[in-house]
């Protein structure tokens, strides 16, 4: 493939790549390809029974209007968050046309993205389009003091028409409203998620942070009857420790945790997904994670080590939701209540991946690369232990998902 990224004056800048692949993965990933033929965080494969050949492409523009205004425009991907994981919007799908805009004034940034995502659930239009849904994202982000920083975020999914093309609600596009209201009031069967995210220096060495999403929530039900289904939301909590007297050495520790059917709706069509990948997490829903992360950089060496532990819940069947995977229908469960995280087929995860680098091209970040992994999963009754020891060169321009 290749990478190339430029610029015209100081206010306009344009990025573009394209890279072809063809690979296998371990026996976790290469199971969720061959369900979904698609490649995590990538494109459709084209051959999803054997090795899996795919292309991925991406580019944008941007423009810096004033130092109060930009606006970005591209096919690419969006991260809200500061942590490892987003549970609000993350890089975890594949590409997707979107256009963005930022305002900053003074301690406060808003943006606000339009995006054009796929419905490759849902059968393929008269002249082979694949149906298309659409997003649009508002995130306000408020610097209360010099160390703390609040935000808040919405979102609001609709589907495009039977016959693959556009199908834009204008009201949608308006960037100054907020969507609930407006939703109830246009008589939408839409799908709105609101969350927020924080991030505090509690110390120059250490940074809290956290997020929650709110996919449908009623205070009645979640007090009185906790394992209703429809009791969907998820949180996000975790601790960053950098800036120490060892120079460029960052420590990650996360959790993250998200109920049954979060996500979902009636149809694939509004869900929080794009392309058979979802929006947010990359597991989907009906999980809990806790992740650990070492890195240290010491002139062109660079060591990092990860440990990811999941546990949740594996869906039983084709024709019923068990409240993991968010692009089936979540009319199609089979009880009201009684729905915890880890409903359905127990699925656990320990992961540990660690690996030497030695970059060659400090600029995109080219390096020899050297590592161990070792998965150890138990489904159900089951369980697997893979060991992979892996060496080669490669650029991290991308970031791209495989532990969960």
């Amino acid at each position: 493939g290749g990478y190339a990224r430029g610029s015209i004056g100081s206010k306009f800048k344009w990025i573009t790549s394209f890279y072809e692949n063809y690979q296998s993965f371990d026996p976790r990933i290469t199971e969720i390809v061959r369900n979904r033929a698609v490649a995590p965080g990538e494109a459709e494969v084209k051959n999803p029974l054997g090795y899996f050949d795919y292309s991925v492409s991406s580019g944008g523009i941007s423009y810096e209007f004033s130092k109060f205004f930009q606006l970005t425009g591209g096919h690419g991907k969006n991260f809200i968050g500061n942590g490892y994981r987003s549970l609000l919007l993350s890089d975890a799908s594949g590409n997707y046309p979107f256009l963005k805009s930022n305002i900053k004034i003074g301690r406060v940034n808003y943006s606000a993205v339009i995006a054009e995502f796929i419905d490759f659930t849902n059968n393929l239009s008269a002249d082979g389009l694949k149906r298309k849904k659409y997003g649009s994202f508002h995130y306000l982000d408020v610097l209360a003091t010099k160390k703390l920083k609040l935000a808040f975020f919405e979102a609001v999914i609709w589907e495009g028409d039977s016959s693959g093309r556009a199908q834009l609600e204008l009201n949608y596009i308006n960037p100054f409203v907020i969507f609930r209201p407006l939703e109830y009031n246009i008589g939408s069967p839409d799908n709105v998620l609101i969350g927020l995210n924080a991030s505090w220096d509690i110390h120059k060495t250490i940074n809290i942070y956290g997020q929650v999403i709110l996919d449908e929530l009623h205070s009645s039900n979640l007090i009185n009857n906790p394992t209703w289904w429809g009791n969907k939301y998820g949180y996000q909590s975790g601790v960053k420790i950098h800036n120490l007297p060892i120079h460029n050495l960052v420590i990650i520790g996360e959790h993250n945790s998200v109920r049954p059917f979060t996500y979902s709706h009636k149809t694939s069509g509004i869900n929080y997904g794009h392309n058979y990948n979802p929006l947010a997490h990359p597991f989907g829903a009906n999980f809990r994670e806790a992740l650990g992360i070492f890195n240290y950089r010491i002139k062109r060496l660079n060591i990092n080590s990860k440990l990811v532990y999941i546990f949740g819940g594996e869906e039983v069947s084709d024709s019923v939701s068990s409240g993991k995977d968010i692009f089936k229908s979540y009319n199609d469960r089979l009880h009201e209540n009684g729905y915890k995280i880890g409903h359905g087929l127990e699925y656990k995860q320990l992961l540990w991946d660690t690996k030497l680098n030695v970059i060659l091209n400090p600029k995109y970040l080219l390096m020899f690369e050297l590592g161990y992994q070792n998965r150890a999963q138990w489904i159900g009754e089951n369980k697997e232990n893979h060991h992979y020891l892996y060496l080669g060169f490669r650029t991290s321009l991308l970031n791209l998902y495989y532990d969960y």
